[in-house]
């Protein structure tokens, strides 16, 4: 193991090259990680294998000072830090960074052979249960206002995860309802084995995308 100042280091040298090479991957994959992302990887690392750390378990994260200590042993290492979306979105969106990502594809494609059935494209959408706006209608020309019965209530977010391959087949969805109690009413009608989730904000987090994996990989 390496020292790295006065700590003990907590991964071997060849942990921290496995770790490396995971962020080259998702930097190839024009998804660069941010310093807090490495951390919390860091954290998961040595929980899931087991290995003794000091890292803070209320933030489920590693320390700065570990941070620090991992880009100095592995300099070619390049973190960013966090942008707004939107701008985030619009540097991404350019011609070099999409030649990239054409040219990353076609080495897959290449190598591995992929059919159509093996390619997924996942997302997330949020619906409102009552619309902000109301549809057009039909009515008689030269009529000056046209009425609508609307609800007055006001709308809830419920986020759909939807993914489908590019043979046209798709995974049932999964929705999330911004509640904390199960309530299988919800799910009347809705399309055979899609299944729902609850969170109070009806937004999708970390551990039901896990959740909606592990039934991905049932379906494909």
């Amino acid at each position: 193991k390496v020292k790295m100042g006065g700590y003990n280091p907590v991964f071997t040298p060849a942990q921290e090259e496995e770790l490396k090479q995971y962020i080259h991957m998702f930097e190839e994959s024009l998804f660069g990680l941010t310093y807090r992302d490495v951390r919390r990887i860091a954290f998961q690392l040595a929980e899931m294998n087991g290995i003794p750390h000091t890292f803070c378990r209320n933030k489920q994260e590693a320390g700065k000072d570990w941070l620090y200590g991992f880009k100095e042993r592995h300099p070619s290492v390049v973190l960013r830090n966090p942008e707004p979306t939107s701008i985030a979105r619009a540097m991404g969106f350019n011609r070099v960074v999409v030649g990239h990502f054409y040219d990353n594809l076609e080495s897959l494609l290449t190598q591995y052979k992929f059919s159509p059935n093996d390619i997924y494209n996942v997302d997330e959408t949020g619906l409102m249960t009552v619309p902000n706006k109301p549809s057009r209608v039909l009515a008689l020309r030269g009529k000056k206002q046209v009425g609508v019965i609307s609800s007055a209530e006001r709308g809830t977010l419920v986020t759909v995860e939807l993914c489908m391959n590019a043979a046209g087949n798709f995974v049932p969805p999964m929705f999330v309802f911004p509640r904390k109690k199960e309530n299988l009413r919800l799910m009347e009608d809705a399309f055979p084995g899609s299944f729902a989730t609850y969170h109070p904000s009806g937004w999708i987090n970390k551990e039901l995308f896990i959740h909606w994996f592990k039934r991905f990989v049932e379906y494909s």
